[in-house]
């Protein structure tokens, strides 16, 4: 078979607690059925494993959903891909701030994540009121600095959602990119 060259991969592990008002990705909130999804997606990287065989995985990002509600689905996705995963693959999770805790972030860490993308939203109280999103408190998302800084995760995104609202609530969008950064 010839080589395909670089290849990226997304899996969409659409696990939640609850589907958010403002989110248009395809959910689950029905725990029961992890199993069975991941039957199928391991099921799939079999019958595509000559492909995987054949070309340089460069990245590989597990969305949702919530994959962090999931780490042990996360972990086994990555565990069949591990014949595949050179170091310099970067692995991406995406995770809610209220999930981060040391046990999640060492668990990912020792799957093979590199990249943790935070959805954290907004850091603006009324813009997280109408999108209907707990407010991550600033000792929280300062835990989860320090939790991911102490386990060495090489690399952090904060995925800032409220912009379409946050233009009609004046300053909120300005003062959300700044406290991102």
């Amino acid at each position: 078979m010839p080589t395909i060259g670089d290849l990226s991969l997304y899996f969409h592990l659409p696990f939640c607690r609850k589907k958010c008002p403002y989110c248009d990705f395809y959910v689950v909130t029905d725990p029961s059925l992890k199993t069975s999804f991941l039957k199928g997606i391991l099921q799939e990287l079999f019958f595509y494993s000559s492909l995987l065989e054949n070309s340089r995985l460069v990245s590989i990002y597990l969305g949702g959903g919530t994959p962090s509600v999931f780490p042990e689905g996360c972990e086994k996705i990555l565990q069949a891909l591990s014949p595949f995963i050179d170091p310099s693959v970067e692995i991406t999770c995406e995770v809610n701030p209220e999930d981060l805790s040391e046990e999640l972030v060492s668990r990912l860490k020792q799957a093979g994540v590199n990249r943790l993308s935070i959805g954290v939203q907004s850091f603006q109280r009324p813009l997280l009121n109408v999108i209907k999103r707990p407010f991550p408190s600033v000792e929280a998302i300062e835990k989860a600095h320090k939790t991911i800084s102490n386990l060495s995760i090489d690399k952090l995104e904060i995925v800032l959602w409220a912009f379409s609202i946050a233009s009609t609530l004046g300053k909120g969008l300005l003062i959300t990119l700044r406290r991102g950064l």
